[in-house]
């Protein structure tokens, strides 16, 4: 064996070199690192022996080692890995190709199939009051009160002295009337007004 079979076989060769020189730590042999040259400085270093010796021991000892030629073992080992790892191959292709339809598939089921939940939870929009709708329906109950007022020929020839205010549907009655049935048939004329929640009667009667 030669200094470049020996680089070459380094990975084989440094197993067996601490087993056939002791002495040799591995420090020692990371340092050879596959030299030669740095093997045999070793060696001198360890064992005191002239680089003649060293090659001579090395020579009878390194063919015993046989990493020059492939057993029928190893071959038959090389053979079985090259062939499982075309196994290997031709089904990762295989899955490859089947894979890609598959998961085409299973995508459009996952698009078409998916149940179509609607949001069944009541609406929670409120809806707030306008204060200009409200003042407007108000100014609308008043008016129909007093249009109720005047068209009743017992109260007409006193509306002068009567007001009419409504806040909110609520609506109050001010001023003076003649007599107390006048003044609780204003009351009776204003309920029956549409929009109307309640009647405030504060009309004076004044005969």
């Amino acid at each position: 064996m030669n200094k470049e079979q020996f680089s070459t076989h380094w990975q084989e060769i440094k197993r067996h070199i601490i087993e056939r020189w002791d002495r040799l730590t591995d420090e020692d042999v990371r340092q050879i690192g596959g030299r030669y040259d740095q093997f045999v400085a070793k060696i001198q270093e360890k064992y005191s022996l002239s680089k003649e010796e060293i090659d001579d021991e090395f020579r009878n000892w390194a063919p015993h080692l046989s990493f020059d030629k492939e057993t029928t073992s190893d071959k038959h080992v090389r053979d079985i890995d090259v062939d499982d790892k075309e196994k290997e191959s031709t089904l990762g292709k295989w899955l490859l190709a089947a894979g890609i339809p598959l998961l085409l598939l299973l995508g459009y089921l996952t698009l078409y199939d998916t149940p179509n939940t609607k949001d069944t939870t009541p609406s929670t929009t409120s809806v707030q009051a306008n204060p200009d709708l409200n003042t407007t329906r108000d100014g609308l109950i008043s008016q129909n009160i007093r249009k109720t007022l005047l068209a009743n020929t017992q109260l007409a020839s006193n509306l002068k002295n009567v007001t009419v205010d409504a806040s909110s549907g609520v609506v109050t009655l001010s001023g003076t009337v003649k007599s107390e049935e006048e003044k609780a048939l204003a009351t009776r004329i204003a309920e029956k007004v549409s929009g109307v929640v309640d009647v405030k009667n504060n009309l004076d009667v004044r005969p």
